[in-house]
């Protein structure tokens, strides 16, 4: 994917953003690529703790490659024209399992992501979708991928998954549990 950033303008557009965990990850693991993070988010208390904590990277780090952070709670407030060689990763972390999600919202997305891919500049765009083993929680984002065009079965998504387990350590009283997490993944670019 990095490949996709040389002479590019890099937007990473994080769904549900919450505090901006996503962005902060994507911070550290390409601290050479300035982007600008555009968080989406129907909690005012999460955009702000997003920017903050978002801020406080930029401010603390050598490589202060957020050029600029914009918090919003709709996706209708994002251009549809974007700069030349632009490159614009639509982020979806745990997304797709939220209770708020509903079909007009799904569509929603789905409609502004087709008008940028189809924009003036026809940008890079990929798909970023990381959630849990649990099926249930991926259904939505099945749905998601056949309102951008994309038709197959759910078994046929499903086989096209990455799954991905993650060991760490939990602290509590002092005690350190190791703890195995297991998620679906997907990282593609829309053509």
């Amino acid at each position: 994917m990095s490949k996709a950033f040389t002479d590019s303008n890099v937007y990473f557009v994080d769904i549900g953003c919450g505090p901006g965990t996503s962005g902060l990850a994507f911070a550290e693991l390409f601290k050479e690529t300035p982007f600008r993070y555009v968080g989406i988010d129907l909690s005012n208390s999460m955009r702000k703790k997003g920017k903050t904590l978002l801020n406080a990277l930029n401010e603390k780090t050598s490589h202060q490659n957020i050029l600029k952070i914009y918090l919003t709670k709709s996706i209708e407030k994002l251009p549809e024209n974007f700069p030349k060689k632009a490159a614009i990763i639509f982020n979806f972390s745990f997304f797709f399992g939220s209770k708020f999600l509903n079909n007009d919202l799904l569509k929603t997305y789905a409609e502004k992501i087709l008008k940028i891919v189809k924009g003036k500049n026809q940008p890079r765009v990929f798909i970023s979708y990381t959630n849990s083993q649990y099926l249930t929680h991926s259904k939505r984002y099945f749905e998601f991928l056949k309102l951008l065009g994309f038709e197959q079965s759910n078994e046929e998504f499903i086989s096209d998954l990455q799954k991905v387990t993650i060991s760490y350590y939990t602290r509590r009283k002092l005690l350190a549990t190791k703890k195995d997490e297991t998620f679906y993944r997907e990282l593609f670019e829309m053509t």
